[in-house]
């Protein structure tokens, strides 16, 4: 019985940190730079896509001029789901951060690049965007990346530590034997 639940405590954490990572290193299926214009999106697979905005580290980007929106084959605006956790992947020079995510289904898309303020953006980010006097880079790319949704990561985390302790006292009760 006891190394049945090893092996399950095991096994959660580690279903957990693969999600984990499925959560920030998605399969990107569509990247450009951050001209305006109208872009072809082909979702071969219904799920969860989200949005990466990739720049060089330490480089304000001009996310208050530039704007991202999905729209379906009615020109109907799709519904986004701003990142609250904000999950970055950065590099030795470059950077990525999750802007906001969508379920979408299986289909053809539009993604649209506009000169309008970026209306995910939160209210510390708006303020930075104000205080620093700068026009901020265009020099950065977006990413539409096939991922987990962001909901999940406080589940995954969860998922990961909390058999932790079971896990350290099933193997002292093994040392024990």
């Amino acid at each position: 019985m006891t190394y049945l639940l090893l092996a399950f405590y095991i096994s959660v954490s580690i279903t957990s940190l693969v999600f984990l990572i499925k959560l920030f290193i998605g399969k990107t299926i569509l990247e450009l730079d951050s001209q305006p214009g109208a872009y072809a999106l082909t979702i071969k697979k219904s799920g969860f896509y989200s949005i990466w905005i990739k720049g060089q580290l330490f480089k304000l980007l001009a996310l208050h001029r530039r704007n991202v929106n999905i729209y379906d084959s009615n020109n109907s605006k799709k519904s986004a789901f701003r990142s609250i956790f904000k999950p970055k992947v950065n590099g030795v020079n470059e950077g990525s951060r999750q802007l906001k995510y969508y379920y979408l289904k299986k289909g053809e898309y539009k993604f649209q690049i506009g000169d309008a303020p970026e209306s995910s953006l939160g209210t510390f980010d708006n303020l930075i965007l104000k205080a620093v006097p700068s026009k901020g880079s265009t020099d950065f790319q977006y990413r539409i990346k096939n991922t987990y949704p962001e909901f999940l990561f406080p589940f995954l985390i969860a998922g990961m530590m909390l058999p932790i302790l079971p896990i350290m006292k099933l193997i002292l009760e093994l040392n024990k034997l």
